[in-house]
């Protein structure tokens, strides 16, 4: 993981605290394949327990599923891995307000910024508030 992605991530984490500062958290979710991901940022900041990765849509569906999850207090999704069916999964928990707060990491491929675009009305049209202030990779989300 490289040292911008690190700094990133840790500024979205605390801004996160910041946003919901007396709520408890009871875990987070992680949705991406490759090495650069969140979970290993949160175990350097001491935190270890209640992070759950996925390495695909269908993994994470089945887990949700099985366990009856129908909220996430956080959650980041990397887009550019899973494009299709991961805007068809996003949408469904934006439109039925199942996400406290979550990242969606956004790919330069004119497939992701055309999905981008989509979900960002989706994302307003929800009621949710969108930050864009991590850079134009990283889109912030969730609902106060």
């Amino acid at each position: 993981m490289n040292n911008e992605a690190v700094s990133v991530l840790h500024r979205i984490y605390n801004y996160f605290v910041n946003l919901f500062p007396y709520d408890n958290f009871n875990s987070f979710y992680e949705l991406e394949t490759n090495n650069d991901n969140f979970s290993t940022v949160l175990k350097r900041f001491e935190i270890k327990d209640n992070i759950h990765r996925f390495d695909d849509c269908l993994q994470f569906e089945k887990y949700c599923e099985n366990n009856t999850i129908v909220k996430f207090d956080f959650i980041i999704i990397n887009i550019k891995q899973f494009e299709s069916k991961l805007y068809e999964l996003s949408s469904n928990m934006i439109i039925n307000k199942k996400i406290k707060f979550g990242v969606f990491i956004i790919d330069n491929t004119q497939t992701c910024i055309d999905k981008h675009i989509d979900i960002f009305k989706l994302l307003q049209q929800s009621g949710y508030k969108i930050n864009n202030n991590f850079g134009k990779k990283y889109c912030v989300f969730y609902l106060l």
